[in-house]
């Protein structure tokens, strides 16, 4: 059962990798934010089901890989993921609800990590240099040093 959840998780990261080089090649240029792929794909429905799946799959072994309440964490990142899938023109009324998931999933995921193991929070630090040296804001770095973490507790923890 281990290793069913762990490769439905690496799956679950495949499926969002793909998805977002996949949006990037449509667009043509760089992504700003994942969010933005729900523009480009020109169908709210494909970035909410590979929202939430990819949520869906990854975060059973978010939970096994912890010990005790901080597991629930693991559903609050869900719980996250599902409010952004659920609002994905966030460039309308839906903006709450879609940066309120947003920050809950990524709070709560890399809250859970670093209770469970903080060496893998390291990759923050390297976004750091990067942004001090850059001098520039990427929402999109930061999703993406959000989820190489959580991908990395996912097949290491």
């Amino acid at each position: 059962m281990k290793i069913a959840v762990l490769i439905s998780s690496i799956i679950g990261s495949l499926l969002l990798m793909r998805y977002t080089i996949l949006m990037a090649k449509k667009k043509g240029c760089p992504l700003c934010s994942l969010s933005e792929t729900a523009y480009i794909a020109k169908s709210p429905n494909i970035f909410t089901f590979v929202i939430v799946m990819s949520a869906f799959l990854m975060t059973p072994q978010m939970i096994i890989n912890t010990s005790g309440w901080v597991g629930f964490l693991g559903i609050v990142f869900l719980f996250g993921m599902m409010m952004v899938g659920a609002s994905p023109h966030y460039r309308t009324i839906g903006r709450a609800l879609h940066m309120i998931g947003a920050f809950t999933a990524a709070i709560s995921s890399q809250l859970l990590i670093g209770l469970t193991d903080y060496r893998f929070l390291v990759f923050w630090v390297i976004y750091g240099i990067i942004y001090l040296i850059r001098r520039k804001r990427s929402v999109l770095w930061e999703e993406g040093v959000c989820f190489t973490i959580i991908t990395t507790f996912n097949i290491l923890g």
